[in-house]
């Protein structure tokens, strides 16, 4: 019981030391003027270097096979999955059909989640801070609004190559994953902005907040891909009509 008790505190005292860093990473950056993105950038850089560190730690120096652990991970969660899925009496065709899509969601795309989980991470310590950073040095640096959000043309033929990679690396599993998982972190950032171009309309047409709420709930559920197609068309259709590269992204 010590142990475990011990464990807990210890690992709760370096969960809050891994936020801290971050957070006063963020604010210097914040109160040096640089560009958020170059902020995010860093905010990403440090949680992979934290991320490594505790792999290193919890192996006791041994030779990390950081793929062969985000495979192990993947894999307990998928086996919890289908633990809670063969408790409700399925059919033996309907376990396999989970049984693929969990293997897909869960194991393929393991770390495309990762590395979602971190861009969560460290946005939302990053709009922590502008608040703490706006309160207390009354200055926070430009960021878009978020119905003026869009990716950069470079990114587009990144995404491009992705599916590119997917559609034709059925021959090399190693380069399908790859691409596979880049092309869904991409098609997830995209998705985002297609939420961009709807509220950027909305707020056009001054929807009330109930209706935005509606919209917003029927897109995630039933208008994903168009959501994800919206995004990445903006880059090139402009819908919204909006300096792209001039004061307004910067």
């Amino acid at each position: 019981m010590l142990n475990n008790a011990a464990y807990f505190f210890i690992s709760f005292f370096f969960l809050i030391l891994f936020f801290v860093v971050l957070n006063i990473i963020i604010l210097f950056l914040i109160r040096k003027n640089v560009r958020w993105t170059m902020i995010v950038s860093a905010g990403i850089v440090y949680c992979i270097f934290a991320l490594f560190a505790v792999l290193v730690v919890s192996n006791k120096g041994a030779e990390i096979n950081l793929p062969a652990l985000m495979k192990a991970e993947a894999q307990r969660s998928m086996d919890m999955v289908m633990e809670i899925t063969e408790k409700r009496g399925l059919s033996p065709v309907e376990i396999e059909e989970v049984k693929k899509m969990a293997k897909f969601f869960i194991v393929d795309l393991y770390p495309a989640w990762t590395a979602l989980q971190i861009l969560f991470i460290v946005f939302l310590n990053y709009f922590v801070v502008r608040l703490f950073a706006l309160k207390q040095y009354k200055k926070t640096g430009y960021f878009p609004v978020f119905h003026l959000w869009f990716l950069d043309e470079k990114v587009m033929w990144i995404f491009i190559l992705s599916l590119a990679g997917v559609a034709l690396g059925w021959k090399t599993p190693e380069l399908r994953g790859i691409a596979m998982n880049i092309g869904f972190v991409l098609g997830v950032v995209y998705g985002v902005c297609g939420f961009s171009v709807a509220g950027f309309y909305m707020k056009k047409f001054k929807a009330g907040v109930f209706m935005q709420g509606i919209i917003y709930i029927i897109m995630a559920f039933w208008l994903l891909p168009i959501m994800v197609l919206t995004g990445a068309l903006d880059t090139w259709f402009n819908f919204r009509r909006i300096e792209k590269g001039g004061a307004v992204w910067r």
